[in-house]
């Protein structure tokens, strides 16, 4: 016999629940079997990514009133004010200037992209890193003052 055919009729026999995904629920007084589906839970963090840039417990620490404020307390997080004054998102020079600041770590742009859209699913990549470039040239000016 077919294997997928047997697969799939003890899963039309089983009430269309598959034998992987189920938990058995014994009953003492009725003596029935009942079968529900088990879930696991959504991604709600990067820790459950196996992230390690972004320290363990510093998403659920941050602001969720906005994508912005969210990314703002995500890089206070990670970085010190003087690293994100001496930084940029990418790293190249602008044409006004010959000397440019070092680019932020490809991976730790990646990660910080991945956490804000689990969060914020409207926000996009442009949107993101103009989050960041903003919070870094405002740190440069901070410490200019």
């Amino acid at each position: 016999m077919n294997p997928l055919l047997s697969a799939a009729r003890r899963f039309a026999e089983d009430g269309g629940v598959s034998s992987l995904s189920t938990k058995t629920n014994d009953d003492t007084n009725t003596n029935t079997k009942t079968k529900t589906k088990t879930r696991t839970n959504p991604i709600t963090s990067t820790e459950a990514l196996g992230h390690s840039v972004i320290p363990k417990g510093l998403v659920e620490r941050c602001s969720f009133q906005s994508p912005q404020k969210f990314i703002n307390d995500l890089l206070h997080g990670m970085y010190t004010r003087e690293y994100m004054a001496g930084h940029s998102v990418t790293g190249q020079s602008s044409s006004s200037c010959t000397e440019g600041k070092p680019g932020l770590a490809k991976q730790d742009l990646v990660e910080i992209t991945n956490a804000a859209k689990l969060k914020f699913t409207c926000v996009t990549d442009t949107n993101i890193k103009a989050f960041i470039r903003q919070k870094l040239n405002n740190a440069a000016k901070f410490q200019k003052q």
